[in-house]
């Protein structure tokens, strides 16, 4: 994670529970403190390090591949950034690496010392440490089974102590692998969008600058966001269908979720007070007074699980969203 947030109770309480099934974290602000420099009293200094755009974070100024540039090179600066926005910049990027690389070099040093231990004691590594059924394949680590797992510590058990995560269907680019959830049908009236990225998006200004000079449009290229935001939309006219198979199969809770773009809480105006959009589960009308916005404003929870009001799991199950028209444009998300 970025920031963690420092050792704040709930992350320290994940730790505890979910440490001993593999879960780790790692904190960069946390382990810069550890170093010793004293960011509290920069603090009260108005000198905050982990602002954006800041340079500098209390032990270098730039990182190792900026020590190696001329003191005149406009990248050196800006690659001593701890953190561009909520995302960290070059110099904190090298701080997480570098945790990474401590950690996992250390842990396979106490994996030697383990090994060399059990060879001297004529303990035979490869049936202890592989499964030799399967030609020496590493064993994994299994974890229990789900009735023998802790109850969840900040989600409502219904949604979090289930066999099968959460399957999904996005429109944002890039998306990898199988869509969760298929598109049963659609009607004309709905087109797929997505916002294209110029290419100094999210590129700081230092670095515009100098791809600029370059005036190379294949830097641009190299330059250019891979992510970009996207949906379907319905046409001119604001009618149309779209019908989405859900994967009963998977679904042990029945939670429906949809979102809507754009904007963080765009989802009250363009779904629950919007009476031109309609959904439906297998051609039944669902009632919006018992839906809410969940788990953000920009989505609505259309259903919040089996059993309630009547909702059961059933062989077949078709939901459908229905725009009969409106001044209110509906994007999915």
């Amino acid at each position: 994670a970025n920031t963690c947030e420092a050792d704040s109770v709930p992350n320290v309480e994940l730790d505890r529970t979910y440490a001993r099934y593999g879960y780790n974290a790692f904190c960069i602000q946390t382990g810069l403190y550890f170093g010793g420099h004293d960011y509290d009293t920069e603090m009260a200094n108005d000198i905050n390090r982990f602002g954006w755009q800041h340079t500098g974070d209390g032990y270098h100024n730039t990182t190792r591949y900026g020590e190696e540039l001329p003191d005149d090179d406009p990248r050196k600066e800006s690659l001593g950034v701890v953190y561009r926005n909520w995302h960290p910049g070059p110099l904190g990027f090298q701080i997480a690496s570098d945790a990474f690389a401590y950690v996992y070099i250390s842990g396979l040093l106490l994996a030697l010392d383990i090994i060399e231990e059990d060879m001297e004691s004529g303990v035979n590594v490869f049936e202890r440490w592989f499964d030799t059924s399967a030609g020496r394949q590493r064993q994994l680590l299994q974890l229990p089974p789900l009735e023998s797992m802790p109850e969840p510590l900040f989600c409502h058990p219904l949604y979090c102590s289930t066999p099968h995560p959460p399957s999904c269907l996005n429109y944002e680019l890039p998306t990898f692998g199988p869509a969760g959830i298929n598109i049963d049908l659609v009607t004309d009236d709905w087109s797929l969008w997505h916002e294209p990225n110029k290419w100094n998006y999210m590129v700081g200004k230092v670095d515009t600058k100098i791809f600029k000079e370059k005036g190379d449009p294949a830097w641009y290229e190299k330059c250019t966001h891979l992510d970009a935001c996207g949906g379907i939309t319905t046409g001119g006219k604001g009618t149309g269908m779209i019908v989405y198979d859900l994967p009963v199969e998977q679904m042990t809770a029945g939670l429906v979720v949809i979102c809507v773009c754009c904007g963080k809480k765009i989802a009250e105006s363009m779904v629950l007070n919007n009476d031109n959009i309609v959904f439906k589960l297998n051609d039944r009308v669902l009632d919006k007074s018992g839906m809410d916005l969940y788990p953000a404003a920009k989505c609505v929870r259309l259903l919040k699980g089996f059993e309630e009001d009547g909702y059961e799991k059933e062989e077949k199950m078709l939901l459908s969203v229905e725009v009969l028209g409106g001044e209110t444009e509906v994007k999915i998300s």
